[in-house]
């Protein structure tokens, strides 16, 4: 973890046609430091899902390493299917602030899907999409479908009934101006369950009630 640190020390917070070569360099060789020191580590170690989320946070910043991310990513999820660190990160550096595009977080966001049906049946769409930027979502930037986000959403709260998801299914619904899932969305979220802070930016519950009677 303090070799990962000291690599972004070096590189900066800038965007990369900010870093000079002799940054990238070391940014590059803090990365290889951090990698051997984690191939390194014992095998109880490697046996923990921390060792795989500090591997897979290293090899995402470089493809200079010895892993690849696709190895140490499936590696990661075939253990721990249901670890979302593991997802949230990788979406995270799939975003168009890293280089990425929301067209391959879409297909990802399917594949990955399409791949845990059998035990997660719809729910993991509309799980994923939950991990991307609030902001991006609330202004259509990604490639979220409503028509798959809805079921998802449905079957999502039926199989983790979570007050927070209840709430952000109603504030989508809301978003995507569907009426009679807000409403279906609503009837599953009792008064005592209701956290106005789940809600999206711009479509509170206030602001969605008023919107639903109107």
């Amino acid at each position: 973890m303090e070799l990962h640190k000291q690599a972004w020390e070096v590189r900066g917070s800038g965007y990369a046609a900010t870093v000079s070569p002799e940054s990238w360099e070391l940014f590059t060789i803090r990365l290889q430091q951090a990698e051997k020191k984690l191939l390194e580590a014992s095998p109880s170690i490697k046996d923990t899902p921390l060792w795989h989320y500090m591997l897979l946070e290293v090899v995402l910043d470089s493809p200079k390493l010895e892993n690849s991310f696709e190895k140490v990513f499936g590696n990661a999820i075939k253990r721990w299917p249901r670890a979302f660190a593991f997802y949230d990160l990788v979406l995270h550096r799939m975003t168009p602030k890293w280089g990425g595009s929301w067209e391959v977080i879409d297909a990802f966001i399917q594949d990955r899907s399409r791949i845990m049906e059998s035990s997660e049946g719809l729910s993991m769409y509309a799980r994923l999409y939950l991990l991307l930027p609030e902001q991006d979502l609330v202004l259509g930037a990604t490639k979220m479908n409503w028509g798959k986000m809805k079921p998802s959403f449905a079957d999502l709260v039926t199989r983790y009934p979570d007050r927070i998801y209840k709430n952000r299914y109603a504030s989508f619904a809301c978003l995507a101006r569907d009426k009679a899932t807000f409403a279906q969305a609503m009837a599953l979220l009792p008064q005592e369950e209701l956290r106005p802070q789940a809600w999206l930016d711009g479509h509170s519950y206030d602001a969605c009630m008023r919107w639903s009677t109107t």
